[in-house]
């Protein structure tokens, strides 16, 4: 999407995220090949039986639209940027199915020449970005893995059981990325990178086997499926990190499923608490989907309905929008720093709907982030020693009334804007003379109406 507008504006949107002007995103994804969100399916080697990759090509998602936007971003961050790759789908005709979707698992036997040709695939992948300055931190072995069982799955997938993924990781992937001189200590290998109500049926066989978890540095989860504003996986991720401590576990992907709605500041609220929550089960790090979409939360090539994100794109006015989300988000990528460490914080009372994270980063500084979640404001009062300090920790957005701002412009159009901070949908009738027009405000978004 950065393609699709002015240089200046791509450069800004970069700096937004990454520089420290910006919130200083410090890791980011990098799909391996054709996604969802692309627009048509597509792999880097896409000739029928070339299992040696004499055909093995970047594309033109990687050289315009991703690499110029990638280099760019490690000039302008004050951090070094973790960048790990994931894949979603083999090359088609590496799988049974001969499919980028739907249920098909790689030919042959495990071990055999297909897997064999994947996971060189892999170091392909990692030294052709490496020709353009791009050192990846490290890369998960598969992109949900459990959306391959789905025989009707609609987009790029790769049908992977847990036992599959040891054994490929311990016979091929392993061995072929140490041999590459892309072992654990130059590449952090990451397992599962699911949903994590089904992570231990992939995390236990791995782990549990010694030859292929010489080569694991982490695991890997996404949000989806987790309890919104408290629940699971909240001890669970404790417990994983318990029992598998020699390896730490990193959030890979987060989007609002619910859709793409623009102004969404409940969505910002979620994700706040879903990073809260993270970091105080262990978890190293918190990496959101997308970070620019249209403005319908595209493209995806086999559907057009998207997913919102924090940050839309509309390439005909030559604008964006930051959501909500961006502005969360930032609250944590900006002032928790990489390699800072979490720190125990007591509470003299616990209250409902509000949660906290505590950290000290490399400048020995202390970071506190708190969300109130509640209806009503409170006041935090954060005790270190002697020293104390009190502070109004306001309400997520307005409650009603809704308020609304009518101007008129140069241009003599009339616009209004108006905000539902309600938890329900309303129906605004905008009536002007002679005209009237009704049109439903969703809870908790923004609208503007020009006329």
């Amino acid at each position: 999407m950065l393609s699709s507008v002015n240089q200046s504006l791509a450069d800004l949107l970069i700096d937004s995220y990454f520089s420290d002007n910006g919130i200083e995103y410090s890791m980011a994804r990098i799909p391996i090949a054709g996604t969802d969100f692309s627009d048509r399916p597509y792999s880097y080697d896409d000739v029928d039986g070339d299992l040696e990759l004499k055909h093995f090509a970047l594309q033109k998602e990687d050289l315009e639209w991703k690499i110029p936007y990638i280099q760019r971003a490690l000039k302008v961050s004050p951090h070094k940027i973790k960048l790990f790759g994931s894949p979603w789908s083999p090359p088609s005709w590496m799988k049974t199915n001969h499919k980028f979707n739907e249920s098909g698992f790689i030919r042959g036997d495990i071990g055999g020449e297909y897997y064999q040709s994947w996971a060189n695939y892999f170091v392909k992948f990692l030294d052709a970005y490496k020709s353009h300055d791009i050192n990846l931190w490290g890369v998960t072995v598969e992109n949900e893995p459990l959306a391959g069982l789905n025989p009707n799955y609609s987009f790029n997938c790769l049908n992977l059981t847990g036992p599959t993924e040891r054994d490929f990781v311990k016979l091929n992937l392993g061995p072929t990325l140490a041999k590459a001189g892309y072992g654990r200590d130059k590449l952090q290998l990451m397992i599962y990178d699911d949903n994590t109500n089904t992570l231990k049926d992939y995390v236990k066989p791995i782990m549990g086997d010694k030859e292929a978890a010489k080569y694991v540095s982490g695991i890997a989860y996404h949000w989806y499926g987790n309890t919104p504003m408290g629940g699971f996986p909240d001890q669970f991720l404790t417990e994983v990190h318990k029992n598998y401590s020699e390896v730490f576990l990193l959030n890979t992907e987060a989007c609002h499923l619910d859709g793409p709605e623009l102004g969404r500041w409940d969505y910002a609220e979620r994700y706040a608490y879903d990073i809260i929550r993270a970091l105080n089960n262990y978890v190293r790090g918190w990496v959101e989907w997308n970070m620019a979409l249209d403005m319908d939360a595209g493209p995806r090539w086999n559907e057009k309905k998207g997913y919102g994100g924090t940050l839309n794109i509309d390439p005909a006015k030559g604008e964006a929008y930051k959501q909500p989300s961006f502005y969360t988000i930032g609250h944590f990528s900006k002032f928790l720093s990489p390699d800072s460490v979490r720190i125990g914080y007591t509470v003299d009372k616990t209250i409902a709907n509000f949660s906290a994270v505590v950290v000290q980063r490399p400048d020995n500084q202390t970071v506190l982030v708190a969300l109130n979640a509640r209806a009503d404001d409170i006041v935090l009062t954060i005790q270190e020693s002697s020293r104390k300090v009190s502070h109004p920790c306001p309400v997520p957005y307005s409650t009603p009334p809704n308020p609304s701002l009518v101007v008129q412009r140069p241009d003599n159009q009339t616009v209004l804007v108006a905000l539902n901070a309600r938890a329900d949908d309303i129906v605004l009738t905008i009536q002007e003379s002679s005209r009237k027009v009704s049109h439903t405000i969703p809870a908790h978004s923004v609208q503007s109406y020009i006329w």
